[in-house]
C-alpha cells in the first residue's frame, strides 16, 4: 500500500503545485451515462485535487479529502455525495474512519486534526498543538486514541473523546510523512524524510527501535499482519524486512536489475510480500526466504495491493492501466483501462468485491472484481487522486491507511 497525507509528495510523489483554493459549497450534480453498458455514475464534488480516499469499515461509503479544504462522504453504491465536513483551512491531507464507522478523522495543512460525526457532519473534536501541517492520521485499533504525524518532525497521541494530548514522539530530524498503529495497538510506526523508520511504545512514548538501512527516501512502510515485522520500500532499489523486537534487518528483497521500490504490501497471512518497482515489474516474494515466487509485468509500477483473501493482487502503473492478477498462476484476470494518465494508487474494499483506483486523470473509480467492469466514477477534481487502502497495520494509506 501507499501512504496518503502529504500534499506535496503524494504516494507516487508527484510535485503538486496547486494554490490553496477558496472553499466552494456548490451543489453537486450527477451525470448518468445511458447506454447498453452498465450505468456509470459521475459525481462532481471537490473543487480542487483529492489527496486522500478511504473505504468505511463496512465498505458502503467512501471518504475523500481534498484541496478545497473539505472532506466528503459518498455512497459507494450510487455515487451520491452524502455529507461535507467543513472547517479546515487549507488542504485536507489525510482521512480515516473510526473502527466502528461512526466518526471520521481528518488531518490538514492548517496544523490540526479533527473528528467529525458521520450522521450530522458536525465537528466533534479538534486536535491542536502541531506547528506544521498534519500529513498522516490514524485511529487506534480500539478507537480510543488518535495518532497524528506532522511536518514539525513529531508524532502525537491524543485522547479521541476529550481531545487531550497524551504523548509526543520526538526523535526524527525531518518531517514525518506517515504513521501507523501495530495491529495490537501497543506500538506505532513512523516514517520520515530523515531516511528512518521508527517504532515507538504507545504507553510510554519511548522509542523502541530505529530501523536503519535506507540511504534514501523511504517510499512505503507497513506492519506485518501479526505486528512482528515491518516492511519498507525505498529509493535504494530494494525492500527491507525488519524484526520489530530486535530492530534487526532480517531480509532484503532485491534483484540485480531492480529499480526504485514505490509500493509494498504484505499478504493477509504475512507469508508473502508484494513489491512495486520502477523496472516495470511487480514481484511476489517469499517473506521467510526472500525468494521470488512470481513476477507481474506492469509499466513503472506505482501501487500494489492484496485482496482481503490473498488470492488476487492489484497493480497500477504509468501505462494508465490497473491490472488484477491471480496469485496462484500469475495470470492476468482483468485489464482495467479508460484512464488518460497513470494509475498511482489502488485499494480493495473490506469485503474484497470491489476496488478503487486513483490517478493523474483526477478521478477515482470503483470497479467490480469478478467482472472487471467499472461501477462508479468520482470525478471533478483538478489534481492527482491517491487512494487509501485497507490493510492490517494501516498507516492509512491508507494507508491506507492509507
Amino acid at each position: 500500500m501507499r501512504f496518503p497525507g502529504r500534499a506535496f509528495r503524494l504516494l507516487s510523489f508527484p510535485v503538486v503545485t496547486l494554490a490553496l483554493s477558496i472553499l466552494l459549497l456548490a451543489q453537486s450534480t450527477f451525470v448518468r451515462a445511458q447506454s447498453l453498458a452498465p450505468e456509470i455514475v459521475t459525481q462532481l464534488g471537490h473543487a480542487n485535487g483529492v489527496f486522500a480516499v478511504a473505504f468505511s469499515p463496512d465498505g458502503r461509503t467512501v471518504l475523500t479529502g481534498g484541496g478545497d479544504a473539505t472532506a466528503r462522504l459518498w455512497d459507494a453504491a450510487t455515487g451520491r455525495e452524502m455529507r461535507q465536513f467543513i472547517g479546515h483551512v487549507g488542504w485536507v491531507n489525510s482521512v480515516a474512519f473510526s473502527p466502528d464507522g461512526r466518526t471520521v478523522l481528518t488531518g490538514g495543512n492548517d496544523n490540526t486534526a479533527r473528528i467529525w460525526d458521520i450522521m450530522s457532519g458536525r465537528e466533534l473534536r479538534q486536535f491542536t498543538g502541531h506547528s506544521d501541517a498534519v500529513h498522516s492520521v490514524a485511529f487506534s485499533p480500539d478507537g480510543r486514541a488518535v495518532l497524528t504525524g506532522s511536518g514539525d518532525k513529531t508524532a502525537r497521541l491524543w485522547h479521541a473523546e476529550s481531545g487531550r494530548e497524551l504523548r509526543q514522539f520526538k526523535g526524527h530530524t525531518d518531517e514525518i510523512s506517515s504513521v501507523a498503529f501495530s495491529p495490537d495497538g501497543l506500538s506505532l510506526l513512523t516514517s520520515s524524510s530523515d531516511k528512518t523508520v521508527r517504532i515507538w511504545d504507545v504507553a510510554s512514548g519511548r522509542e523502541l527501535r530505529k530501523l536503519r538501512g535506507p540511504t534514501s527516501l523511504v517510499q512505503s512502510a507497513t506492519f506485518s499482519p501479526d505486528g512482528r515485522t515491518v516492511l519498507a520500500g525505498d529509493s535504494d532499489n530494494l525492500a527491507r524486512l525488519w524484526d520489530v523486537s530486535s530492530g534487526r534487518e532480517v531480509r532484503r528483497f532485491f534483484k540485480a536489475d531492480n529499480n526504485e521500490v514505490f509500493s509494498v504490501a504484505f499478504s493477509p497471512d504475512g507469508r508473502t510480500v508484494l513489491t512495486g518497482n520502477k523496472d516495470n515489474t511487480a514481484r511476489l516474494w517469499d517473506a521467510s526466504g526472500g525468494r521470488i515466487i512470481r513476477e507481474f509485468p506492469v509499466t513503472d509500477v506505482r501501487a500494489v495491493a492484496f485482496s482481503p483473501d490473498g488470492k488476487t493482487v492489484l497493480t497500477g502503473g504509468l501505462d494508465n492501466v490497473a491490472r488484477l492478477w491471480d496469485v496462484a498462476s500469475g495470470r492476468e484476470l482483468h485489464r482495467l483501462t479508460g484512464r488518460s494518465k497513470a494509475v498511482q494508487s489502488v485499494a480493495f474494499s473490506p469485503d474484497g468485491r470491489t476496488f478503487l483506483t486513483g490517478g493523474g486523470d483526477k478521478t477515482a473509480r470503483l470497479w467490480e472484481v469478478t467482472s472487471g467492469r467499472q461501477l462508479r466514477q468520482f470525478k471533478g477534481h483538478t489534481a492527482d487522486i491517491q487512494v487509501g487502502g485497507v490493510c492490517t497495520g494501516r498507516p492509512i494509506h491508507a494507508d491506507g491507511s492509507t
